[in-house]
Order: structure tokens, then C-alpha cells, then sequence
């Protein structure tokens, strides 16, 4: 009678920690696509792939990000760009993750208004 119950208590936990397993999985969110930003016109255009991305009322483009997610900035054009601290040289390109939420802004160049709005958020 002994054995019995210590085999049924035994199974239980067998069972609830594979439920507590299965739980654990599922709840974790899969890692974020990477994101490609392209220049477009001068900048005051850009492509965005792999997020959903929007025009605000300035008529920036705005994306989110979240920590840590891929990013590869192109510039398809013959003049220099930057997005947050990063310059983007003519034809290159620079890929990386944002280690810290803020806000980035993208522009042609260091005195032109934004036209570019990255919204970083934590994982």
C-alpha cells in the first residue's frame, strides 16, 4: 500500500513538471526577424523589411525595434546618412542590434531634420 502511494505521488510529479515544462515553452516568444532599412530619395524615404513601419504626421517613417533585434541599414546612395550615432557612407551599409531602448532618428546628414524614427523598446 506504501509503494502504491509513493507511485502515484511519483507520476504526478513526473506529469506536473512536464505541464510546468510545456508551460514555460509556450510562453516564450519567438526571437524577432531581422530588419532591413533602406535610404531612399535623399532620405526622405526609407524601405523598411522584416517590421511593420508607418508615416507619422511629420511624415517621418517610424518602426519599432526591440533590444537587441538584427538591423542592417542600407544606403543605396551617393551621399553619406546617419541613424542615431551610426554614419552610413555612400553604396555601404551597416548591420547591428540597439543595445538600450531610446528613440534613433535617421537623417542625410547632421543638420537635416529627421526623417527617420526608430522606437527601441526592452525585449
Amino acid at each position: 500500500m506504501n509503494r502504491r502511494r509513493v507511485a502515484i505521488a511519483a507520476c504526478g510529479l513526473v506529469v506536473a513538471g512536464g505541464l510546468a515544462g510545456a508551460a514555460a515553452w509556450g510562453s516564450m516568444d519567438p526571437p524577432p526577424q531581422p530588419v532591413t532599412i533602406q535610404v531612399l530619395d535623399r532620405g526622405g524615404h526609407w524601405q523598411v523589411q522584416g517590421a511593420p513601419s508607418w508615416l507619422t504626421d511629420e511624415g517621418d517613417t517610424a518602426l519599432r525595434l526591440r533590444v537587441g533585434q538584427q538591423v542592417t541599414i542600407r544606403n543605396r546612395e551617393d551621399v553619406p546618412h546617419w541613424v542615431g550615432p551610426f554614419r552610413i557612407p555612400p553604396k555601404g551599409s551597416v548591420t547591428g542590434a540597439f543595445r538600450e531602448p531610446g528613440l534613433v532618428m535617421g537623417r542625410c546628414g547632421p543638420d537635416v531634420p529627421a526623417t527617420l524614427r526608430i522606437e527601441v523598446q526592452d525585449a
